[in-house]
């Protein structure tokens, strides 16, 4: 029933990222999801940023109190879940994953998102980090 609409939705999601991107290029403390070439056109079901300068915390909480709601999607790395603890990876085992982990913010991303939602967003995370 909703795949005919999956393309339009695509389409939105991507017009905001392509937003998002543009408004937060040049936030030195940002790390924006990259777009490989050769993978073809990202459909963004997540629009996930990594803060890597800033506490991902406090910036969720501002952004909250700005009517931005954030979210994260992958709190603890995978070696760190209770299912792979027979694996016996402890904290230490991959730094970047467990770096990643506390840095990742999930910023809103819909089909039914507007072009101004999405600078509003990009605003208020602007604001935040540079104050």
């Amino acid at each position: 029933m909703k795949l005919k609409y999956l393309e339009r939705w695509n389409t939105a999601r991507n017009a905001v990222a392509q937003r998002y991107r543009q408004r937060l290029d040049n936030l030195p403390s940002v790390v924006l999801p990259k777009e490989a070439p050769w993978c073809g056109r990202h459909i963004y079901h997540l629009f996930v940023v990594r803060l890597v300068d800033d506490d991902r915390d406090s910036v969720a909480r501002e952004l909250a109190e700005r009517g931005v709601q954030t979210g994260i999607h992958y709190p603890r790395p995978v070696h760190l879940q209770k299912a792979y603890a027979d694996l016996r990876q402890g904290p230490g085992s991959f730094p970047n994953a467990e770096a990643a982990s506390s840095q990742i913010l999930s910023l809103p991303i819909f089909p039914e998102m507007t072009i101004e939602q999405a600078d509003h967003v990009a605003s208020a995370l602007r604001d935040i980090l540079q104050e």
